[in-house]
């Protein structure tokens, strides 16, 4: 009674595995074979492991032109609103796409697992937003994209829309 324990939980991903992007997982606590009503959350991102040994010159850098994207009011059916944002690698060597997450069935991404771009390059993604999967008022969404720069693998992108009549 009255002592306090640590529990240690990490995520154990193959160096071959093609896993990357947001790991969620909800965790329930027994202690002594007793189930409590205690519940944990874990969230982590799965990213390459980079090589510190290696220098930044030489690396992908992934920068984008937007980091939010506001469609405005439109209106709800089978209509598609479109946005771009530029991906730009100021880096050495080729970017690599390794996830594209969003939660929402009515948001859409050109941008697929696998892409590159090459060094000094720059490539244009749209997003596009069905309409007809949206409930009426104020949509929110954030686009996650899980690259191979070092510096900052992850990007997030919040969409917006308004959704009228």
């Amino acid at each position: 009674a009255g002592e306090k324990g640590e529990i240690i939980i990490s995520y154990s991903i193959p160096a071959q595995s093609s896993r990357y992007g947001t790991l969620e997982d909800i965790f329930g606590i027994a202690i002594n074979g007793r189930e409590t009503t205690t519940i944990l959350s874990m969230n982590a991102i799965a990213v390459d492991k980079f090589d510190r040994a290696t220098d930044d010159i030489s690396q992908p850098s992934c920068e984008l032109s937007k980091k939010f994207i506001k469609f405005g009011e439109v209106k709800r059916g089978k209509t598609h609103a479109d946005a771009t944002v530029v991906i730009v690698n100021d880096g050495g060597s080729d970017l690599i796409i390794r996830a594209v997450e969003w939660q929402n069935g009515a948001l859409g991404c050109s941008l697929k697992v696998g892409d590159r771009v090459k060094a000094g390059e720059r490539k244009t993604l749209t997003l596009t937003l069905n309409t007809a999967a949206c409930d009426y008022g104020l949509w929110v969404d954030r686009l996650k994209i899980i690259t191979n720069d070092p510096a900052r693998p992850m990007h997030s992108i919040r969409v917006t829309a308004i959704v009228i009549d």
